[in-house]
Order: C-alpha cells, then structure tokens, then sequence
C-alpha cells in the first residue's frame, strides 16, 4: 500500500497547503500546491524543507499525471453521456410529436365537425377524454350527463351549442334551443345565436317560458354583439312570454345599464330579484355593462351606484375615467 512522504520538515503553511490534498487523495491539487511551496523562499532557505517538497513532488507526479488522465476520461465519459441523453431526448420529444400529429390527424377533423379545436384530441402523447366523447356522439347522436358535465367544466362550450342545436333541429324541443343559446354565448359565438334564432323560429314555439328563454338568450347575444335596441326589444317579448321569469329583466337590467340608465336598470334587478333572482348574478351583470358601455354611460352608473350605497359599491371606483378599449 503506498504511503505519502514525510512532512515533518514543512512550515505550518506548507503543511496546510500540501497535507490536507494528500489526505484526501487529491494527488493534482497536492502536486500543483508543492511546485508552488518550492519557489517560497523559506523553502530554497532550508534544505531539509526544501528536499521533502521535492519528495513529495516525485511522489505526486506519477498519480497526478494518472489522476488527470482518469479525470479527463470521466470528463469525457460524462460528455458524451450528456450527449446521449439529449439524442434520447430529442428523439423522445420527436416521437411524441409525431404521435400527437398522428392523433390530431385521426380525430382532429371529428373536434372541428363539433365545434372543439383539433388540438384538443390530445392530452400529452396520448387521445384525450374529448375523443371518447366525441366518439360515442357521433355513434348515438347523444350526450350522457356526465359527458355534458365534463365538456362544460372543460370549457367545451361550442360541442354542447352545437349538439344542443342538432337536437333542436331533429326533435323541435325549443328547451334544446335555449340551451344551445346560452352554450353559444359562453363559447363566444353570439352570431351563431343571431343566425339560428329567427322570428320566424320563436313564432314557432308555443310553450311560453320556453319561448321566453330563447328570446332571453337572443337578446343577450344581440347585446354581446353592441344591439342594444334588439336586446331590449328581445327583453320585452321575452317577459311577455313568460311574466314570472326572472331572467329577462336582468337582460333589461343589463341593458338599461350599459346605456347609462341605471335607475331603469334597478327596476328590472328588483323584479328579478321578487321572481327569485340572485343578487350575485346582478352584480355580474352590471360588472359585465361597465365592461361594455360607453365612457359616457359608465360614469353615469358608476356615479349612480356611489350614491346608493358608497361601502357596497366601492368597487365601482376602479371604472371611474377608463376608456372603453381598455377593457
């Protein structure tokens, strides 16, 4: 077993410099600290100093020279091993890549025939939840609850107006076309509502409350779309329709609101309220009117609501003076 030379003619500096690299088997370290103690002039003063730095530096040389050379092919080892891992790597993400083509490729153009992004059939590398779905859809022509309940907790808002409008379509059930109403405005497709949604076609349905329904979401599609004077209008017929609905005077509460006439806005909101509204829809509602109206018509509700109630409506204080396109 080799030993390391003696050290007992060192300083205490050099001791410091040159044992603790011995000790631990670092041979380079212990070499390059040696060559460095040999050139101090304490050393070259002494030359029992002097001869055990030497000793130490033709101990070293031989397993430091060995040491680099394992050092070098660890380095090596390690490099290339690196590079190995971004090959697999690359390959890895190409082969998912492929697999996520070759997915949207078979079950793309099923999302976009439902009205859902082709992107959506994938979930990692692998078809997701929505082809399962779509799938049994396309085979029964029907939704499950729990496949509507997941495709709206999941955003898929165009899947259900669409289905929803398909049914109407085929049964004539004017509830199906309320539905696929309020699914087309979540997905942010009023025109679709527009389009579909005729006076001829609500000439057609005899059942008042789902008449009113359907004009309850034409109206709010027309006001999505800035015709405020065809949501109102849709307002009025829906109530009309359906005097005990609470849902068309938040329409007109809404309205009225983003045309900077609260106070009519409040009489709807506390109709709807006696029909059995909540106040946390109306909240949203006028949120959503502040959002949409003119400069004008803002500050005249947002003054109008500081005066009914300062502390609750505190809130309103932040659409004081900003313009319409910055919302």
């Amino acid at each position: 077993m080799m030993t390391n030379p003696p050290t007992n003619q060192l300083s205490y500096l050099a001791r410091k410099a040159i044992c603790g690299a011995l000790e631990s088997g670092d041979y380079v370290k212990a070499l390059e600290s040696a060559q460095t103690v040999l050139r101090w002039q304490d050393c070259q003063s002494s030359p029992e100093f002097q001869a055990q730095v030497v000793a130490i530096i033709g101990f070293c040389g031989p397993l430091a020279d060995k040491q680099r050379r394992e050092r070098v092919r660890a380095e090596e080892q390690q490099r290339q091993e690196k590079e190995r891992e971004a090959i697999r790597r690359a390959e890895a993400r190409a082969k998912a890549e492929l697999l996520k083509d070759q997915i949207i490729a078979t079950f793309g153009p099923l999302a976009q025939k439902y009205g859902a992004q082709a992107e959506a059939v994938v979930e990692g590398s692998e078809p997701s939840y929505l082809v399962v779905i779509l799938q049994e859809l396309e085979e029964t022509g029907n939704l499950t609850e729990s496949h509507v309940n997941w495709l709206q907790d999941n955003n898929f808002y165009l899947v259900l107006a669409n289905y929803y409008y398909s049914s109407y379509l085929k049964d004539g059930d004017a509830w199906n076309l309320a539905k696929s109403g309020r699914y087309f405005r979540q997905g942010e497709c009023a025109n679709a509502i527009v389009d579909h949604v005729s006076d001829d076609t609500i000439s057609k349905i005899h059942d008042g409350r789902a008449r009113s329904a359907v004009l309850t979401n034409r109206g709010g599609a027309k006001r999505d779309l800035s015709d405020l004077e065809g949501a109102k209008q849709d307002g009025l017929d829906a109530i009309s329709a359906s005097p005990q609905s609470f849902h068309p005077h938040n329409l007109l509460g809404a309205v009225y609101y983003q045309t900077g006439q609260p106070a009519l806005g409040d009489q709807h909101f506390e109709k709807a309220v006696n029909l059995g509204a909540s106040p946390r829809q109306q909240e949203f509602e006028i949120r959503s009117a502040l959002k949409m109206s003119s400069p004008e018509a803002r500050q005249a509700v947002v003054q109008h609501l500081l005066r009914k109630d300062p502390v609750k409506y505190a809130w309103v204080n932040q659409y004081q003076d900003i313009p319409q396109d910055s919302f």
